[in-house]
């Protein structure tokens, strides 16, 4: 629900009427800008930091809002099936088209590593999780939260009725090695992204995934990442940051390299989204190249 005007100046996270992260924009503001449009999931949302600290924000800072405009489309949940859609049918906000797109994913595709039968949109787990983890249901909106009794019975009237099941509770031994079900359907998309931009004359930015290797130890698992040790996320999503590189440079993209060692525990809230600190930090080694890849 997007954010009241009122508090444009005192909102933690400001929700615009297009649904993105950021203050409001209008075309007339747009014109004759620089439009650098951000994808990714909540690491691009960036949710721990608080308005005018995101680094997309600060991305503009660096760049100059004179002459860029930084719009935030990650999505909390997101991956790269998300993202898709958002480039085909969504990339445009505000009356302007992007110059450029640049793309921060890579860990909620993860989600997805070893699950058996593997969809071709992740709508057997991760797609159908972003339901319930988004609170999208009517079912169990914000007007039954009043009462315990209520949201109880709303929670039961969904299971029994929605035609959107929950995503299954998914079991298994965890697995550290690569999955290559996962990293075709990672690489179409990827593919997929470019080629649309490539079509529509934007240009296709790509980051790797950045996460916070020294809380990342543990030998348990999570639901988030089913399958996953803690301890084996950041080889992982290193191994598909290698994949998108890759992959840019053969299609011509831009891969904007941004070193994991730049960057200690201090620089996150959590084991992946950035503190202000890092999200600075990370605005600061992105933006020499997009300045000299979006003129």
């Amino acid at each position: 629900m997007p954010t009241p005007p009122e508090r444009a100046g005192t909102a933690r996270v400001f929700i615009n009427s297009h649904r993105l992260r950021g203050l409001e924009r209008t075309a007339g503001e747009l014109a004759g800008k620089i439009v650098v449009a951000l994808f990714g999931g909540s690491t691009t949302f960036d949710f721990i930091s608080p308005q005018g600290q995101t680094w997309g924000e600060r991305l503009e800072q660096l760049l100059g809002p004179g002459r860029y405009a930084v719009i935030n489309h990650g999505g909390v949940g997101y991956s790269t099936a998300q993202n898709l859609v958002q480039t085909a049918f969504y990339e445009s906000s505000f009356g302007a088209r992007p110059r450029c797109a640049l793309y921060y994913v890579g860990w909620n595709d993860l989600r997805s590593i070893h699950v058996e039968t593997l969809d071709p949109g992740y709508a057997d787990f991760q797609t159908r999780s972003l339901v319930d983890s988004l609170d999208a249901r009517r079912a169990a909106g914000p007007l039954l939260s009043v009462s315990p009794l209520l949201s109880l019975i709303g929670r039961l009237a969904w299971l029994a009725i929605d035609t959107v099941r929950p995503a299954p509770a998914l079991s298994g031994p965890p697995n550290a090695a690569p999955d290559p079900a996962l990293e075709a359907i990672y690489l179409r998309n990827i593919r997929s992204i470019s080629a649309i931009n490539r079509e529509r004359g934007i240009l296709t930015l790509w980051t790797g995934q950045l996460l916070n290797r020294a809380a990342l130890t543990a030998d348990t698992t999570d639901g988030w990442l089913p399958f996953v040790h803690a301890k084996d996320e950041w080889p992982l999503i290193e191994r598909l940051n290698g994949l998108v590189k890759r992959e840019a440079a053969t299609l011509g993209d831009v891969y904007i390299d941004v070193p994991i060692d730049d960057f200690q525990r201090t620089d996150f809230g959590d084991d992946g989204h950035f503190n202000p600190a890092g999200s600075l930090k990370f605005a600061s080694r992105l933006a020499p190249a997009v300045a000299q890849s979006c003129r």
